[in-house]
């Protein structure tokens, strides 16, 4: 296929505004951290705390061994008290607020410009104007996307983060039917989500704020991320996500891995189905890889870096192909392309 056949066949797999899943890769190219980042942060916090030198120890002994911040976390689970994880628990959320925070200021003074935006708003255009996200990200940036362009999300907490002051006698029944509005799934949690002591939850943005006072609601990977999201609000976060996969005609999904259960099952039962795909990722994973070689998979185009451009691969394909001197791997140069 050439260049401008690959693109009319990625519009058409998505031209029923598909499900979009966005995965740490979709971050990290605004500055957000990587696994390696927050393995090296943990090491520094707990560094930090003289108090917590054994926790320190034992990570390190432990990360030593796996290299892989993710099974070093499932291994810590089982030997380690409930202490250590909550210390690297706010180590994470520490490193993804800090970075979070740094990619507002660049949004705001338009140093970048965010893909998100122009993602979802050639998404929202058609009638009905609504869209389902679902993030394993903890941070804002689908957030700060959707706000940007004047559209709202609804993630079962309350109002957005970047809104104009708009006074109305009717504000509740103005949300209720307003423009542009984005069902966000966060299922791992968000650095502006807390909890007290008693159990209730809060969205607040003023983070700095609200982490001296309440726990950050966040999932870290290993053994534990399987049993909290049994606890609210993820079981009914999950819940929401799973009924949009179920319902939904075509998924995007950029920068995921394939690396989580709680979503992935659901999308291979419907995609399957000959409902299609489209995979953006810098490099896919080993379990991203073993899924589209060993599952019948009847419409799918995953594209992946390579020097000097991107590979493609799909079902409709002959094989790989090589499109140079475009990103089309990167968030921002698959967007572009998309749409212009």
């Amino acid at each position: 296929m050439t260049t401008d056949e690959i693109l009319r066949l990625t519009q058409k797999y998505i031209e029923e505004k598909p499900v979009t899943i966005l995965g740490s890769g979709a971050s990290v190219a605004f500055g957000l951290p990587t696994m390696h980042d927050l393995a090296v942060d943990t090491v520094n916090y707990l560094s930090s705390e003289p108090e917590l030198s054994g926790a320190l120890n034992l990570f390190n002994r432990t990360y030593e061994d796996t290299r892989n911040l993710e099974r070093t976390l499932g291994q810590l689970e089982l030997s380690a008290g409930d202490d250590i994880i909550r210390s690297i628990r706010t180590s994470i959320y520490e490193s993804i607020s800090r970075c979070d925070a740094a990619a507002l200021e660049k949004i705001l003074k338009q140093e970048i410009i965010l893909p998100h935006s122009k993602l979802f708003k050639h998404f929202l255009r058609a009638t009905p104007c609504s869209i389902d996200v679902i993030t394993t990200n903890y941070d804002c940036l689908a957030e700060y996307g959707l706000n940007s362009i004047g559209a709202r999300y609804d993630d079962l907490f309350d109002l957005g983060l970047l809104t104009d002051f708009s006074p109305r006698t009717n504000h509740v029944n103005y949300r209720r039917n307003s423009g542009m509005i984005a069902f966000l799934h966060k299922v791992h949690g968000s650095i502006n989500w807390f909890v007290d002591d008693s159990k209730h939850l809060y969205s607040i943005p003023l983070r700095d704020t609200a982490s001296k006072v309440f726990q950050p609601m966040i999932i870290t990977h290993g053994t534990t991320k399987f049993r909290t999201t049994w606890d609210s609000p993820y079981r009914t976060i999950i819940q929401n996500a799973d009924n949009a996969i179920n319902n939904a005609t075509c998924f995007l999904c950029i920068g995921y891995g394939f690396n989580d259960e709680h979503i992935q099952n659901s999308v291979i039962s419907q995609i399957k189905n000959k409902k299609p795909i489209i995979v953006v990722v810098k490099k896919m994973t080993d379990s991203g890889n073993v899924l589209f070689s060993t599952t019948d998979i009847a419409k799918y185009l995953i594209f992946e870096e390579c020097t000097g451009g991107t590979t493609v691969k799909g079902s409709e394909l002959m094989g790989p192909q090589t499109i140079n001197g475009l990103n089309l791997w990167s968030f921002s140069g698959f967007t572009d392309w998309l749409i212009d």
